[in-house]
């Protein structure tokens, strides 16, 4: 009875991908072009939040973010990130944009159906802010910076998790 049972949790636990194995596996789904747009993306972010918190580490900064975000300590100009225009292009023209969002007469909507939703709501198993984000943006669609970042906080936002910097890369994407 015993080596059943080990031999249950032995192959549960090895049926579990590693967080490289996920990020492989997502990145696949996602296409190569895309993600590497989306790699650009969030490498552009990182830059710009060194430049609005210089004196902190990267890590730092993300949740210094978050917490300006929470409290409504930035205005609009400083929320929204300026990204570049070749940046902007390549994001249009690998479809990237198109997987985010539905675009209807003058509005966005969020596209639930895009390679990048299917892709991160698959990683949601392995993290509760992930499916909170998302089990969220199905309920009531895009949130406010505000809501965003208290969100991110209470499901404690990792700024060395990969796919933590996505959403928020995805969450002030144009």
């Amino acid at each position: 009875m015993i080596r059943a049972l080990g031999m249950v949790l032995l192959l549960m636990l090895s049926s579990c991908l590693s967080r490289d194995e996920r990020i492989s596996e997502f990145q696949d789904k996602l296409g190569l072009e895309k993600a590497q747009v989306l790699n650009e993306m969030v490498d552009h972010f990182e830059s710009r939040l060194q430049v609005r918190y210089p004196k902190l580490e990267l890590k730092d900064a993300y949740l210094q973010l978050l917490e300006d975000l929470e409290h409504q300590a930035l205005d609009n100009t400083e929320m929204l990130f300026q990204w570049p225009e070749a940046l902007l292009i390549n994001y249009k023209n690998s479809g990237l944009q198109d997987d985010f969002y539905k675009q209807k007469s003058n509005s966005k909507t969020l596209n639930e159906e895009g390679v990048f939703f299917k892709a991160m709501r698959s990683q949601s198993y392995y993290d509760e802010l992930i499916a909170e984000y998302f089990w969220v943006l199905e309920q009531t669609g895009r949130i406010t910076p505000s809501q965003f970042a208290s969100g991110m906080l209470r499901f404690d936002f990792d700024a060395n998790n990969f796919f933590h910097k996505r959403i928020l890369v995805f969450q002030f994407s144009p």
